[in-house]
């Protein structure tokens, strides 16, 4: 993986800790050792700015999910050493008991003063399959932006 001494020294264990936690309902003080204490994390529309920040959007992606499981397919150098582009599917079991499966991709850029922790991460993902797997509706809001019903 060309990170060119950018990034994690051991890449593939990196991603299996980041994603087996990501899927973790509970251990968020472990989520947040992946990322810098400023990190930047933008998940779909909103983005999320340090730890606290963070560690709020941790809890509210759990609201309404009681498992997940992420499936790294491919992984791509992202232009500049020390970015990646992944791409891969996750698997959600939501608490009204319906499951689902959901593409994404993401993008990681690894912080230069710490190479094994992320200083950005983006996450791509269609959210409405499981917004209309709870009965809801995405629908423009009052000043054009989208909200969910």
């Amino acid at each position: 993986m060309p990170l060119q001494g950018k990034g994690p020294k051991d890449l593939p264990a990196f991603l299996e800790a980041f994603y087996k936690v990501s899927d973790d309902p509970e251990d968020h003080d472990t989520y947040l050792s992946f990322f810098s204490e400023d990190a930047t994390l933008v998940m779909g529309l909103k983005k999320f700015e340090g730890h606290e920040q963070i560690r709020q959007m941790r809890h509210a992606i759990w609201a309404a999910v009681a498992t997940r499981h992420h499936i790294v397919g491919k992984v791509y150098p992202g232009g500049p050493p020390g970015e990646l582009m992944l791409f891969g599917t996750v698997d959600y079991g939501l608490k009204i008991g319906k499951e689902l499966r959901s593409e994404w991709a993401a993008r990681m850029v690894f912080d230069p003063k710490d190479t094994e922790k992320m200083k950005f991460y983006q996450v791509y993902l269609d959210s409405s399959p499981g917004v209309i797997a709870q009965g809801k509706s995405i629908v423009p809001g009052e000043n054009g932006e989208m909200v969910i019903r």
